[in-house]
């Protein structure tokens, strides 16, 4: 038996590639307008030329670090996401990322939307 490939599932996900590579294209053109541009590091990473546009969120003990990173693109994205400017995005990033380490484990004990809500991010 031949193995066959769906021709319509590769060219979603390939219509589905090209939508996120434009978008990351906005997102550098969107830097570049207010003085930061964003170059890939890594698949996962990103470097901006300037200094961040948030300072980490406090927290009362750093406990796990696992997940920090994940959490951190993950707020910033939804930001990113939802309009919100570069500056908005790194503060839901780091909000994020601080929830995440003040415990053990990758997955988050408080909801997110909340911690946003209270930080007037939401």
């Amino acid at each position: 038996m031949t193995p066959t490939v769906d021709s319509t599932e590769n060219r979603t996900d390939l219509d589905a590639i090209r939508s996120l590579m434009a978008r990351s294209v906005e997102l550098q053109e969107e830097g570049a307008k207010h003085g930061e541009a964003l170059a890939p590091l890594a698949a996962r990473r990103t470097h901006s030329t300037k200094r961040p546009a948030a300072p980490a969120a406090p927290v009362p003990r750093v406990v796990d670090t696992t997940g920090a990173g994940d959490l951190f693109a993950g707020g910033f994205l939804y930001g990113f996401t939802r309009g919100k400017d570069i500056a908005h995005c790194a503060k839901l990033g780091a909000l994020c990322a601080a929830e995440i380490i003040s415990h053990f484990g990758a997955r988050p004990e408080t909801k997110l939307n909340d911690l946003a809500a209270k930080a007037g991010l939401a």
